[in-house]
């Protein structure tokens, strides 16, 4: 739905399956023949901004979605007895409460110099609601960040360049209980590039 020029509304609903890879079911020491297929209900409701171009900018458009989704038998890996040896295994019932945002924009001040940026935010809320007895319970699931994002921005004059670009990831847990001992965290990585 169409709410002005260049920006719009968007809301769906959808229940996905998705079988266990061959690799999930049988790949050495990973696979798990005992997994069950996933199944997902998710509901999603967006909006979309671009407007019209001017003098500071060529392109700008700002995106964000919030989505709900109800995971039943997600298929996930986690590690046996140590960091590497991994296997998949089923979490019976799995709450997912989200918002994706991002923004792009490219400037429009000279036709032989532009800046061009664009950056992405996501937060993920995904908890175990399988069994209200384990301590597990309403926790969130093992090596899944609560909060991601990544940036870039550029500068192009004729045929040269500069890009920098970034990707953050936020703490996480290790399975078990959510205690210091089982914490890792967070991270980043930084690129930049000339030519």
């Amino acid at each position: 739905m169409d709410i002005r020029d260049g920006s719009s509304v968007r809301a769906f609903y959808k229940n996905s399956f998705r079988s266990p890879t061959f690799n999930d079911l049988y790949y050495t020491f990973v696979g798990n023949a005992q997994l069950k297929p996933e199944d997902v209900q998710q509901w999603n409701l967006g909006v979309s901004w671009q407007p019209n171009m001017n003098r500071f900018w060529k392109q700008l458009l700002i995106q964000i979605d919030a989505y709900q989704n109800r995971v039943n038998n997600k298929i996930m890996a986690v590690p046996r007895q140590n960091l590497f040896q991994w296997s998949m295994m089923n979490v019976g019932r799995v709450h997912v409460t989200g918002i994706d945002a991002s923004v792009a924009w490219e400037s429009n001040w000279h036709r032989h110099a532009q800046w061009y940026a664009r950056g992405a935010y996501a937060f993920q809320q995904a908890l175990d609601r399988s069994d209200p007895a384990s301590p597990a319970y309403n926790q969130q699931l093992p090596y899944t960040p609560l909060h991601t994002g990544s940036g870039m921005l550029g500068y192009r004059l004729r045929q040269w360049f500069f890009h920098y670009q970034f990707m953050w990831s936020a703490y996480r847990y290790r399975p078990g209980d959510q205690v210091p001992d089982n914490f890792l965290p967070g991270w980043q990585t930084h690129d930049a590039r000339i030519g």
